[in-house]
């Protein structure tokens, strides 16, 4: 049988284990497959390639690994490209997580100034990655994990042909919790979710047939599990995802960053060092508990339920980013939106949203807003084009601060990718 062909792009990353393990704990339902990892640093690259081919060896799985530099050869001929770069690494992200955070705004890598800062690092490379792909293996699937996922879809479906989805843990993560909360199994749970990545809420939640949605939020009663305040849910009468106390409680997210004693960055780049040292151990066969430890869960919750819906016939219903095309009637045709969809082989059938609820409408609107005219800014590059975005995000409080926020922004916006 002919080798199924996966590209990982950003193959160095240490957490790409995780995702070799995931492949081959649910081998059976995979064809064989041959799996090329490339990325730009060739020491990393080999001890994690070095690792994975220990790995499938031992479990006596049906894959094939190779690694290269040479993105070109990687991408040739894929049927599925998994894009995981980090333009700029772990330093990029320190940038984009503290900067904001003098202007009394949230730092994150995906949303916010800190999103717009890594959206102008990472648009650009992955539009030459997209060009290579068109050229190179035009009938492959895109799989983007790379941040800011949906500003990252929105340049890719408007620039090239190449098929694409994007892909996020946390909706799934979220339900986990809820089956939990409730004393279920997540078999058991059905939930109706609308969004932008990082950005959405669970407004319908049903055991069975059963709606148990209000049953779910009387039950929530302290912030603890969703990062959000009771009062909050019970009001929307839907489950935030936790990226949304960044909207919610800025001040708190803020005094949280300013508090801490070792920046999140610092841990994975001491996690990220100790990795890499056991991987070039030859003796080392299965993943460490340090990377566990790291909670790499997108890999087991999202992206493999994904590729193997889209290579077996089972019409799996997943949530995803994916363009709108009228799904969701209240944002534009050409949005790229979070949602539930019906993936089959080789299809995506988003399922009808229509009208997003009223309590958290205004809020996706603005940031739908913000991302289109985000990636204007990271095409155009001027300083004219990074206010108005900076402006008509939700968390950017005035003129004065966006205007002092531009410099950051453009600071750094060349680092190499993993």
């Amino acid at each position: 049988m002919t080798e199924l062909k996966i590209t990982v792009l950003g193959g160095s990353s240490s957490y790409t284990p995780e995702f070799i393990q995931t492949l081959i704990d649910r081998s059976e339902e995979f064809p064989p497959l041959h799996l090329m990892l490339t990325g730009r640093n060739e020491a990393n690259l080999s001890c994690v390639a070095g690792l994975v081919q220990r790995m499938i060896t031992i479990a006596q799985a049906p894959f094939k690994v190779s690694f290269t530099t040479d993105r070109i050869r990687a991408i040739a001929d894929a049927a599925y490209i998994i894009n995981q770069i980090r333009v700029g690494g772990l330093a990029a992200r320190d940038h984009d997580d503290t900067f904001p955070l003098s202007f009394g705004i949230p730092g994150d890598e995906s949303i916010g100034p800190g999103g717009l800062a890594n959206a102008m690092r990472t648009v650009p490379v992955v539009l030459e990655i997209v060009q290579e792909i068109e050229r190179y293996a035009s009938k492959a699937w895109f799989l983007n994990l790379t941040n800011p996922c949906s500003i990252v879809l929105r340049a890719i479906v408007h620039f090239s042909k190449v098929r694409t989805l994007g892909i996020c843990d946390l909706p799934e993560i979220t339900v986990q919790k809820i089956a939990a909360l409730m004393g279920l199994n997540r078999s058991q749970i059905k939930i109706d979710y609308v969004g932008i990545n990082h950005q959405g809420w669970i407004y319908r939640i049903r055991n069975g047939n059963k709606e148990i949605t209000k049953e779910v939020i009387d039950t929530i009663n302290d912030s603890s599990l969703f990062g959000i305040e009771p009062a909050i849910i019970k009001a929307q009468q839907a489950i935030p995802i936790r990226y949304l106390a960044l909207y919610y409680h800025p001040e708190r997210e803020v005094q949280s960053s300013l508090a801490r004693t070792k920046s999140r960055v610092t841990e994975l780049k001491e996690i990220e060092k100790e990795l890499y040292s056991l991987y070039k151990d030859p003796k080392l066969t299965t993943i460490p508990p340090l990377l566990k430890r790291r909670g790499v869960s997108w890999y087991r919750e999202a992206l493999v339920p994904i590729l193997l819906a889209l290579i077996n016939d089972r019409s799996d219903r997943l949530i995803l980013n994916t363009t709108n095309n009228g799904v969701i009637e209240d944002l534009p045709m050409t949005s790229i939106v979070e949602l539930p969809a019906i993936v089959s082989q080789e299809k995506v059938n988003p399922l009808p949203v229509g009208h997003i609820p009223i309590a958290f409408r205004g809020l996706l609107m603005a940031i739908q807003a913000y991302e289109e005219l985000a990636l204007e800014a990271t095409i155009r590059r001027t300083q004219q084009s990074i206010l108005l975005a900076l402006l008509s995000h939700p968390l950017v409080p005035s003129y004065e601060v966006a205007e002092k926020l531009i410099s950051y922004i453009l600071e750094n916006v060349t680092m190499d990718s993993i």
